[in-house]
């Protein structure tokens, strides 16, 4: 019993502090409806033979459809990078 009590503090203690609150890049209402970006992040690169390629993903949800909105570009210019992996 003492064993059951431990790990169930354990695993409210993990569940407690998991998650941090989304940044958004974009946060627009209007009278159309809701939508809500969170930042770009690169997710993979490849650079062979002078060609480079580069995939970014972000999480969007309008009108509480949660999407995952993916681009693939061969330049980094136009897409501003929050992070890369």
């Amino acid at each position: 019993m003492k064993h059951l009590i431990t790990i169930t503090l354990i695993f409210l203690s993990f569940n407690a502090f998991a998650q941090k609150p989304c940044e958004y890049s974009e946060n627009i209402s209007d009278s159309i409806g809701d939508y809500k970006s969170t930042k770009t992040y690169m997710i993979y690169e490849k650079n062979f033979a002078g060609n480079t390629n580069y995939i970014f993903f972000s999480l969007a949800v309008t009108d509480a459809l949660p999407t995952l909105n993916g681009i693939m570009s061969k330049t980094c210019g136009a897409i501003k990078i929050t992070h890369k992996y």
